[in-house]
């Protein structure tokens, strides 16, 4: 609100008397912080007991890892720890794919969390984007 000039006082007054301003300017600063706060996010993660899927969301695309165990796996990807026995990607079936996103990034990402993905950082994804190459190749 200070960056809009208001301070604590005229705000007070503004919902006091002027209600339908103050939730004008209300709005418009939860659109900023909103939009400040999903620029932020750049990789999300969601997983199951058998699969794992891992997002790079840069600005033009994202760019989707999905890491699927065979169904006689006693691995469970629910649990940190059977992350950190991944050497190679022989017991897993990978895809990547990369989509343009459908409304705006932040409002795409948003969803995407509201739909229970988790904001995380690059770790994973780069671990296992590098595993995929050295399969590849």
């Amino acid at each position: 609100m200070y960056s809009r000039g208001i301070n604590r006082f005229e705000w007070r007054l503004l919902l006091d008397y002027s209600s339908d301003e103050a939730l004008n300017i209300l709005g418009k600063y939860s659109e900023q912080t909103f939009e400040k706060v999903m620029k932020t996010v750049h990789f999300l993660e969601r997983r199951t007991i058998s699969t794992i899927e891992l997002i790079s969301c840069s600005e033009e695309e994202m760019v989707s890892i999905l890491l699927k165990l065979p169904t006689k796996s006693t691995i469970n990807l629910l649990e940190i720890s059977s992350l950190k026995r991944m050497t190679n990607m022989n017991s897993f079936h990978s895809s990547q794919t990369s989509s343009k996103y459908l409304q705006s990034r932040e409002k795409d990402i948003f969803i995407l969390i509201e739909s229970g993905y988790k904001v995380v950082n690059n770790r994973l994804y780069n671990q296992v984007e590098s595993l995929r190459r050295t399969q590849l190749n």
